[in-house]
């Protein structure tokens, strides 16, 4: 009896923990697609700084500073000019 309570316990721990770790990448994956194309810019200009160069537009801005923690979300207001 005391097994089985053992297999059932840490087959739903496993659950519990493989979920978790599940939703976290999938966070991940998420900030890093919405961080790429400011990341490719910001790469861009600091290689060949240039005024002329398209910047991310306000959507692009608004989901990268989405999946910033509250604390952050002050950059999206300080960086970015809406030009």
């Amino acid at each position: 009896m005391n097994s089985v309570l053992l297999s059932l316990l840490t087959f739903f721990v496993g659950l519990f923990v493989g979920n978790r770790l599940a939703i976290g990448r999938d966070k991940r994956k998420e900030f890093n697609e919405a961080a790429q194309p400011i990341r490719a810019w910001l790469l861009k200009e600091v290689g060949q700084p240039s005024p002329y160069s398209p910047r991310p537009n306000s959507i692009q801005i608004d989901a990268f500073a989405s999946y910033l923690v509250p604390e952050r979300k002050a950059i999206k207001s300080i960086c970015w000019v809406s030009p």
